[in-house]
């Protein structure tokens, strides 16, 4: 690397990557996937990634602390980058449990969405944004022993089947106005996140499903551990795998299965159901983050 390299360091959770680049076009994608998350206060970071382009076979390689990581053609970069680089905050998060997982607020309350890929958490994540709430993540959402949360607010990852329902959305259009394409995905930044270490009001799983009607479950403690800990992607790293942090969140926090076909029908119902919108969070677990 020569002098005039991007140094560029990206936080979240309580670790640090460092990105660093000879490239220009290189440092605009870390720029646009990680705005909210670079930090300059001099603390050394945990990893390295250093990112070039490839002079022979054109696109970009990868290496991570010295050693060959990835690579990725020039229409992939952005995607391949926000992988990388999110893969190792979570391989190296203590003392916080990451979950796979949506994160959004209203009323200084965390509403947050567990689920694996291809369940519409990014649809329905992007949808309720559209409604009014404040968002912390669509995919990587960082919760605390005492039920606060915070959330890695990369760009929203809009896979090619939500596109016509998220299109539509006024609230959305600048968003997808400033967006990219990567990877066969569309990312779209979102202006702004909300204040982190707001206090989790309910957990919601939702489940797409073609034509079926709105259908809400609230699975006993043990189920809904369980489900919790399917979306943990930290498990190794915390006392008993995870299990400790999610059975306590599974007892006390609401939690509640959705399964739907229209966005609309879950939103209606967040509207009226007790833990988010009205009732008052859950202050023995929640008293921590004020």
């Amino acid at each position: 690397m020569t002098d005039a390299a991007h140094v560029i360091d990206v936080g979240f959770a309580g670790n640090r990557v460092r990105i660093v680049t000879d490239s220009a076009r290189a440092a605009d994608a870390v720029h646009f996937l990680f705005g909210p998350h670079r930090v300059s206060d001099g603390v050394p970071a945990g990893r390295q990634i250093v990112l070039a382009e490839d002079p022979e076979r054109g696109g970009f390689v990868m290496a991570c602390d010295g050693r060959f990581a990835s690579s990725a053609r020039e229409d992939e970069l952005e995607l391949a980058l926000v992988q990388l680089v999110q893969y190792h905050l979570v391989a190296d998060a203590h003392g916080v449990g990451l979950f796979h997982a949506g994160a959004l607020v209203r009323d200084a309350r965390v509403l947050l969405l567990a689920a694996d890929s291809g369940s519409g958490k990014t649809t329905l994540t992007a949808s309720l944004l559209a409604e009014g709430y404040d968002f912390l993540s669509d995919e990587v959402s960082a919760v605390d022993a005492a039920g606060c949360v915070d959330g890695f607010s990369r760009p929203l990852n809009v896979k090619p089947g939500s596109l016509p329902v998220l299109r539509s959305r006024p609230a959305l259009q600048t968003g997808f106005a400033n967006s990219r394409s990567s990877g066969g995905v569309t990312l779209v930044p979102w202006p702004r996140s909300a204040q982190s270490g707001m206090p989790l009001a309910m957990i919601l799983l939702p489940q797409y499903r073609a034509g079926a009607a709105l259908e809400i479950e609230q699975p006993s403690p043990g189920r809904a551990a369980a489900a919790l800990m399917g979306c943990l992607l930290n498990a190794r790293n915390l006392p008993r795998n995870g299990l400790t942090l999610a059975a306590r969140l599974a007892a006390s926090v609401p939690v509640v299965r959705a399964t739907y076909s229209r966005v609309e029908d879950v939103h209606e119902w967040l509207e009226h159901a007790e833990g988010i919108t009205r009732a008052p969070v859950c202050s023995a677990l929640n008293e921590a983050c004020r």
